[in-house]
């Protein structure tokens, strides 16, 4: 289901210095708390193959927060400006939002409401609470002043490290997940198109226990830079919110 079609169309493109030195099957540190791995798929009778960029993140040594284009003076954005005018050293594409760009879904940003929970059954909240990385459903969610983030978006990925049962669409995704140490996890794949249940698949190996997906298809991208690597996966449009990856 798609919510937004951005009008701006963009080349996908992405950069990872020092290729040599990652593996399919093995996390590398790419900054104090950050560990990147690419994943590289094999076609097969679901998927065509391509490529799940992965990255993980210490949440003692970071925090999350939603970045929203008309906050940083823009009717929508790529991450990589999101993330110059934020300062956030990295950014997913986040929730969904209207062909107006105007973000669909509950968003909480330092505290405060800054977008209201939408009734939608299969859109669910990733959420900060505590500084500690939760998703809950709908129906679980609770205003609390301890709850500095959230994000709505959906559906569920991985629950309790189960797969649910998911729609067998085929597209470009991205997601959030949770380990069992509390890292979190984000993946976006490239020039790989996924049904919801590989891609569910592919974020549960790498390590995600909860996980939830991100407004996928033309939206998917992500950007990252710290000192010693950098990447930048371009989307297919522009987007009117993320998720940013803040030092704190």
């Amino acid at each position: 289901m798609r919510w937004c079609v951005g009008a701006l169309v963009l080349l996908v493109f992405s950069t990872v210095p020092f290729e040599q030195g990652f593996t399919a099957d093995g996390w590398r540190k790419v900054g104090d708390g950050i560990h990147y791995q690419k994943v590289i798929i094999k076609p097969t009778d679901t998927s065509i193959g391509g490529i799940v960029h992965a990255i993980r993140i210490d949440t003692k040594k970071y925090y999350l927060a939603p970045v929203i284009s008309k906050e940083i003076g823009k009717l929508n954005a790529d991450v990589k400006t999101m993330a110059d005018v934020s300062g956030a050293i990295i950014v997913v594409n986040g929730g969904f939002f209207t062909p107006e760009y105007e973000s669909l879904g509950l968003i909480i940003k330092n505290g405060q409401t800054v977008n209201k929970l939408k009734e939608i059954s299969w859109w669910h909240i990733f959420q900060l609470k505590s500084d500690i990385p939760q998703i809950v459903t709908k129906s679980e969610f609770q205003v609390m002043p301890d709850i500095m983030m959230a994000i709505q978006t959906g559906p569920r990925l991985v629950i309790g490290g189960v797969i649910p049962k998911l729609k067998p669409s085929v597209a470009e995704r991205s997601a959030i997940g949770i380990t069992v140490d509390n890292e979190v996890i984000i993946a976006v794949t490239e020039a790989a198109p996924l049904s919801l249940t590989d891609f569910a698949a592919h974020i549960k190996e790498l390590g995600c226990f909860n996980a939830i997906n991100l407004d996928g298809g033309s939206s998917s991208q992500i950007y990252a830079k710290t000192k010693e690597f950098e990447l930048n996966r371009l989307g297919l449009s522009f987007i009117a919110n993320g998720i940013g990856v803040f030092l704190k």
